[in-house]
């Protein structure tokens, strides 16, 4: 996305020069270490910089995580509002955004109301007389030889 601000537009000064230089490739890189990298400078630099965030959340709503998204979005915009930064092109994206998974999130809750769970109920002997996993019998087997043979 483009964003009119220059505080989203380049890389922060504070950023050493090492860390600038792995920003710089980020777009050859796949999602996954994208995402990671990105992770990891705004956990390094304290993740108050508008365009770490910023550039994160650019790449949740890339892999459909709109929650996570539009809270990076949310503090991101904080951030520049307290720096007196306007007109940064993303009070509109969150806005547009923000009702966007808004809608998403009311329309799940609504289907999660019609669907209800069911599971019909059993006594409790009744998983009593069950027996339990291999994999856990097995192992209690050997707790129990362990034991017996004094190592416990």
């Amino acid at each position: 996305m483009s964003y009119t601000s220059q505080a989203l537009q380049e890389i922060p000064s504070v950023i050493s020069p090492d860390d600038r230089k792995r920003l710089d490739v980020t777009n050859m890189l796949d999602m996954e270490p994208r995402v990671a990298l990105y992770q990891e400078m705004t956990d390094r630099y304290s993740d108050s910089h508008p365009f770490l965030l910023v550039r994160l959340a650019d790449l949740f709503v890339l892999l459909n995580a709109g929650t996570l998204a539009i809270a990076l979005y949310r503090k991101a915009q904080g951030i520049l509002s307290t720096t007196e930064i306007v007109k940064s092109g993303l009070d509109a994206l969150v806005e547009d955004y923000g009702l966007k998974i808004d809608e998403q999130v009311n329309a799940t809750l609504a289907r999660a109301r019609e669907n209800s769970y069911y599971q019909t109920w059993k006594q409790t002997k009744v998983h009593a007389a069950t027996p339990f996993p291999l994999a856990c019998r097995s192992f209690h087997r050997r707790l129990k030889k362990l034991r017996v043979n004094g190592r416990s």
